[in-house]
């Protein structure tokens, strides 16, 4: 059998709202589900990623877009159906991402009870070897 070894980006990847997805990093966790592969998570990478979800995934430019609108209105440089179509896109898409990311620990919860993941604990030979890579150049970055 195949086994693969994920970490904290396959866990961004996979659990991210919906729309931002990576649909290889779902593909992934179904093969293993199926039996064509066994991954290998270290169960600190699902408390690592929580955190460049929730920063990525924030709307921070539906504001921007907002108050272009406005000005475009004004301007008559868009419809009213324009805006009226762009805010709801904006504001389905607002719901959408605040919706998924509430789900994020249950997501993130799934994933450490899955069947198809082994998520392990460091013990301390890998921690030692982990040390060890440090005095090695080896330019990899930190857990």
């Amino acid at each position: 059998m195949l086994h693969v070894f994920v970490e904290t980006n396959w866990v961004v990847d996979y659990a991210a709202p919906a729309h931002y997805r990576v649909p290889a990093a779902v593909r992934l966790l179904d093969q293993a589900r199926c039996g064509e592969l066994r991954l290998h998570l270290p169960a600190i990478c699902l408390s690592e990623a929580r955190r460049p979800i929730l920063a990525k995934h924030q709307s921070r430019h539906a504001d921007t877009i907002r108050q272009f609108l406005k000005w475009a209105k004004a301007h008559e440089l868009v419809t009213a159906t324009d805006d009226e179509a762009t805010r709801r896109v904006l504001n389905l898409r607002e719901r959408q991402v605040r919706t998924d990311l509430g789900e994020l620990e249950g997501t993130l919860e799934s994933l450490a009870r899955d069947a198809a993941l082994d998520v392990f604990p460091f013990d301390n030979a890998m921690l030692e070897r982990l040390s060890s890579f440090s005095l090695e150049k080896l330019d990899l970055y930190p857990f």
